[in-house]
């Protein structure tokens, strides 16, 4: 399987448009064994398999909508520091790509899996030049709902485009709500040890992903 995943995924970058869809559709269907390379794949030099590859990332998040509950211990954790080319680490500099649909898939992605690890990078995201990767920041930020997003937010109610003014205000809303249901996502992107429970969520996409880049 691995070394399928792995061939699937080296194919993007020399495929044609119609192939690489083909090839992306199959890595979406094998979930959770794709995402690691598919987040190597991220750093490929051909952007159209970057693109390939944020976006099966987005749909395996979306597909499985996973949801992890951390380990009960009596005992102290420490903390556990992400290698430099885990899938985390990947996805915070795909966040950065110059591609605007990349960013926009990643983030949606982190804000589906809602991992406080990515929130840094999603509240520089909030200052992208792009209105709609600072849309979707907004939004993911909201799925979070990490007090450190709260005056950014506020900040972002005010920007310049209606777009970006519409998801800052959700996503404060959700601040309003009373419930947290926080998630990891280290079953997803590996660098700690927390136990899976797979459940239903409540994510709902910014509006016009689909049709703008489906």
């Amino acid at each position: 399987m691995n070394l399928y995943v792995k061939y699937l995924c080296a194919t993007l970058k020399f495929e044609s448009e119609k192939n690489r869809e083909a090839i992306s559709s199959k890595l979406i269907l094998m979930g959770k064994p794709a995402i690691m390379p598919l987040c190597r794949t991220l750093k490929s030099n051909d952007g159209l398999a970057r693109q390939e590859a944020a976006k099966a990332i987005r749909e395996i998040s979306l597909n499985i909508r996973i949801e992890l509950v951390k380990l009960d211990s009596a005992e102290p954790q420490k903390p556990t520091i992400p290698r430099t080319n885990s899938a985390k680490n990947l996805l915070i500099e795909a966040v950065r790509d110059p591609r605007k649909e990349i960013r926009l898939y990643i983030i949606d992605a982190l804000g589906i899996v809602r991992d406080d690890f990515f929130i840094e990078v999603l509240l520089l995201a909030l200052s992208d030049y792009d209105s709609d990767v600072r849309g979707y920041a907004a939004h993911a930020l909201g799925e979070l709902k990490d007090f450190k997003a709260i005056a950014p937010l506020k900040r972002a109610v005010m920007d310049r485009s209606e777009y970006v003014r519409h998801h800052a205000k959700q996503a404060l809303t959700k601040f309003k709500t009373g419930t947290n249901e926080k998630s990891q996502s280290d079953g997803l992107f590996p660098d700690a040890d927390d136990k899976l429970h797979y459940g239903k969520t409540n994510y709902k996409p910014p509006r016009g992903h689909v049709r703008q880049f489906g």
